[in-house]
């Protein structure tokens, strides 16, 4: 049986339909006008575990998504626009008279062995961060790495990694 594979384009294509309904000038990518608009709260605990970055629950009627407050800003936005992937995915099941998320419904696993809906809400969360029309507005070639991930409040790895991406699109 061969690995799972994540659907990287669909997921890049699904942050974009998210970020075009609001005309974001500059970074960074308001999460809470977006997950309000799709009827998603949005709650930070200090309870969670260091190792629980976030999750989507049910409460008193309506969906949240709870991030670990302990976790630094950018990690916890990170967090929460993986969850919001989920979200819109409708990956929010009933099961057994609980909720859940669609975690326990896997595709099967990639070579990584990860499951392939948290590859592409990575995925997803990294675009919706750093959408390519701000990057393209506000980033030049010659800032840092630390700058980009200021700017747009994400962390450098999450920056490094969009900034290949857009680079390697933007030059095929």
């Amino acid at each position: 049986m061969s690995a799972a594979k994540p659907r990287f384009d669909y997921a890049r294509m699904k942050a974009r339909k998210v970020y075009e309904k609001f005309n974001f000038i500059k970074p960074p990518v308001d999460l809470e006008l977006i997950a309000k608009s799709v009827g998603l709260d949005y709650d930070e605990v200090d309870f969670f575990t260091d190792d629980v970055d976030a999750l989507i629950a049910p409460f008193n009627g309506r969906v949240v998504a709870v991030i670990n407050k302990k976790q630094p800003s950018y990690r916890r936005r990170f967090s929460f626009a993986h969850e919001l992937y989920h979200f819109v995915e409708g990956e929010i099941l009933i099961m057994e008279g609980r909720y859940s998320t669609g975690a326990t419904m896997s595709r099967g696993l990639t070579k990584a062995g990860k499951d392939p809906r948290e590859v592409e809400a990575d995925t997803f969360a990294g675009d919706l961060l750093i959408p390519i029309h701000l990057l393209t507005r506000h980033v030049r070639k010659s800032d840092s790495i630390p700058y980009v991930a200021d700017l747009f409040e994400v962390s450098p790895q999450a920056a490094q990694i969009n900034l290949n991406y857009y680079q390697q699109q933007l030059s095929d």
